[in-house]
């Protein structure tokens, strides 16, 4: 009775909906941790490399990504990062916003970097922020929604 080509599609379909919801909590409760940890993590002076802005077009809708490459030293060894705050990168809606912050992060500039000990490659510029997981509040219970749907309607439609 189960085992048809529209059980499988509806199954699968139900059961991938379920694992992106999964992966997608998994992410947000990530990046809110390691974003709470940032904020206890030690702090060296760096210097940033470079910053620049990558206009993203979707569609009719643009908008802005400031990036920020910097330098530090840990111990003798030196590092560079390009992450400004948890979350991954962060798309602003106006290009005067995503110019401030790359003005704030104008190359030469002396930062406070923070560190992980456990990890010294890893640091942010900007502790205690998580950017661009927003949306991830509203999508994953949707996806999650959506797959129980399909497993649903797969065993009883």
């Amino acid at each position: 009775m189960f085992l048809t080509d529209a059980f499988f599609w509806r199954f699968g379909t139900g059961f991938t909906l379920l694992a992106i919801a999964l992966f997608l909590i998994w992410f947000l409760r990530h990046s809110v941790r390691r974003a709470a940890e940032s904020t206890d993590w030690p702090i060296v002076e760096g210097s940033v490399i470079g910053s620049s802005l990558k206009v993203i077009q979707d569609s009719n809708q643009h908008r802005f990504r400031p990036l920020v490459e910097y330098a530090y030293s840990v111990d003798g060894k030196d590092y560079r990062c390009s992450r400004i705050q948890w979350g991954g990168l962060v798309d602003l809606p106006s290009r005067s916003a995503a110019a401030k912050v790359t003005a704030h992060y104008r190359s030469g500039k002396a930062v406070k970097v923070y560190y992980d000990p456990g990890k010294p490659a890893v640091a942010v510029l900007q502790p205690g922020h998580t950017g661009g997981i927003g949306n991830i509040v509203i999508i994953a219970p949707l996806f999650a929604l959506f797959g129980l749907f399909y497993v649903g309607f797969a065993f009883l439609g």
